[in-house]
């Protein structure tokens, strides 16, 4: 049993009051119009809850995304253009996810995606992490980089990650595997959160720290060609169409990776947890300030974007040269 201070109490009723609040005020608004996700409430809520109560052992959440003992990777590429396929936020290997998956597969053949990025967010345990994986990990010739995000306990999401490779297919742990060079790209992994009580896989996820993202930036700035942050959470941002605002208009993204990115010299920053940020269907820029997009949720179940509109199964398809970053959203 866990024994708290009296003030660890209070911080826990504290908390925790505050996300029942929070969670009263989102499941009325999505009673109403339809598009908040219900489920996907509860699931934060209690995810909230349980993290306010056990505050002493999600402290000691793993810091996979530090640098030490880190991997690099060079993958062959056919042209000056690296086309990545990018997706988080399945939340789960339900059927109607699968099949989802299944055809945004196929979406990638047919755009001639060279590299596929799982950002995280994918499940809770080993088994549906790699039900997931597997589905968008064919061709078994075409590499597939997989991020541990909220979701995903650090040894659970390497076994799945270990178990898919053993099979014969081309998967890298995004948490070892920290830079990937290919067509002239250098991608770099920051993986998981900065806060503890984000995570929903509790102790055993994934955190980083200002620390962590400050040594990552001086190391990525070091690569040359394009380069590419690729996180689970977003940057803090300022402008009201940012990518890390929500339906509510809020900036939720991390302070601490603001000047992280700036330090690094991304031109491109991908990331997940945003929802409501998958707006747009197409896009470009040839401007040296970086492009920074949400990858919106491969999650079956409906989602609400900023410009009220439902969207389930989304992915992103981008398009990386020196001269030009181009995407479309799936």
């Amino acid at each position: 049993m866990i024994q708290l201070t009296p003030k660890q109490w209070i911080a826990a009723g504290v908390a925790g009051a505050a996300i029942v609040t929070l969670g009263l005020v989102l499941l009325l608004r999505g009673g109403g119009g339809g598009g908040t996700n219900v489920a996907r409430t509860g699931e934060a809520l209690a995810a909230g809850l349980k993290g306010a109560m056990d505050a002493t052992k999600v402290a000691g959440a793993n810091r996979c995304a530090r640098l030490s003992g880190h991997k690099s990777e060079t993958m062959d590429g056919g042209d000056s253009t690296l086309v990545l396929g990018v997706i988080a936020d399945t939340r789960g290997a339900r059927a109607a996810t699968l099949k989802r998956l299944e055809a945004i597969r196929k979406q990638f053949d047919e755009a001639g995606v060279e590299l596929v990025v799982s950002l995280g967010g994918l499940a809770t345990n080993a088994v549906d992490i790699k039900a997931v994986l597997a589905s968008i990990a064919q061709p078994a010739t075409r590499p597939v980089l997989a991020l541990p995000g909220d979701r995903e306990a650090v040894d659970q999401h390497r076994q799945a990650v270990a178990a898919l490779a053993k099979s014969g297919a081309n998967v890298f742990d995004g948490s070892l595997t920290r830079f990937v060079t290919s067509n002239g790209v250098s991608l770099g992994t920051f993986p998981g959160v900065a806060k503890p009580s984000q995570l929903i896989a509790g102790p055993k996820g994934c955190v980083h720290t200002r620390a962590d993202a400050d040594e990552f930036a001086a190391q990525l700035a070091k690569k040359s060609g394009v380069r590419v942050w690729l996180g689970y959470a977003p940057p803090r941002q300022i402008d009201k169409d940012a990518s890390d605002v929500t339906t509510e208009g809020v900036h939720i993204g991390e302070r601490s990776l603001t000047q992280a990115v700036r330090k690094s010299r991304a031109r491109v920053v991908l990331h997940g947890l945003v929802d409501e940020a998958a707006t747009g269907s197409k896009g470009a820029s040839t401007a040296d300030k970086p492009v920074i997009l949400a990858a919106g949720a491969a999650d079956s179940l409906p989602s609400l974007t900023r410009t009220n509109k439902r969207r389930t199964g989304t992915a992103l398809v981008v398009w990386i040269s020196s001269e030009r970053i181009r995407w479309t959203r799936l």
